[in-house]
């Protein structure tokens, strides 16, 4: 089983009023929130790379493969454990997000994510993803739909679903008591 998170993080979206600085500092503290979930899988072997990179042909039968994208420091091991476990009764499973994006896509046959890859725009939005899991015929489990960090107004929201300890909940705070 593997995991591949996709950190190109939100920084560059999230102009007015987190802008340079401090947007770096939050898409870092995104993408430490996303990897501590992740790290919290027993047993799942951990990839960080382009979503491209997850399909790629390297030689090797990886299994169950998981795709997690940076912008939902809210994500639990609790959502990646649920997302697991509907893989044993589905092909693929999907984690919509509030914009037009996704926080998850996981499939039980790595093979299926290689003729993901020859469909332009596959891989772009949550609908994307669906309609071209759905041209292969793969069963399709959608799991919870999670707030995006797809502007710098998500910012406030997203920090208040974080789970205790966040990284981000923390860097949000910190950075709004600093602004006039």
């Amino acid at each position: 089983m593997q995991i591949v998170a996709d950190l190109a993080g939100p920084a560059t979206r999230l102009d007015p009023p987190w802008v340079g600085v401090p947007a770096a500092m939050i898409a870092a503290a995104a993408t430490v929130d996303t990897l501590r979930a992740v790290r919290a899988m027993p047993g799942w072997s951990i990839e960080v790379g382009p979503l491209a990179y997850a399909f790629a042909d390297r030689g090797a039968e990886r299994g169950v493969t998981l795709l997690v994208a940076s912008q939902v420091p809210q994500l639990s091991p609790d959502l990646l454990a649920d997302a697991v476990d509907l893989l044993r009764d589905f092909d693929a499973v999907l984690g919509p997000t509030t914009g037009e994006g996704w926080w998850a896509f996981g499939l039980r046959e790595p093979a299926h994510g290689a003729l993901l890859r020859t469909m332009p725009g596959a891989l772009s939005g949550a609908g994307a993803l669906t309609v071209a899991s759905l041209r292969l015929g793969l069963r399709v489990a959608m799991l919870p739909t999670l707030h995006e960090l797809g502007s710098g107004a998500d910012v406030r929201a997203v920090a208040g679903l974080c789970p205790p300890g966040s990284e981000f909940a923390a860097t949000v705070a910190h950075l709004s008591g600093m602004r006039p």
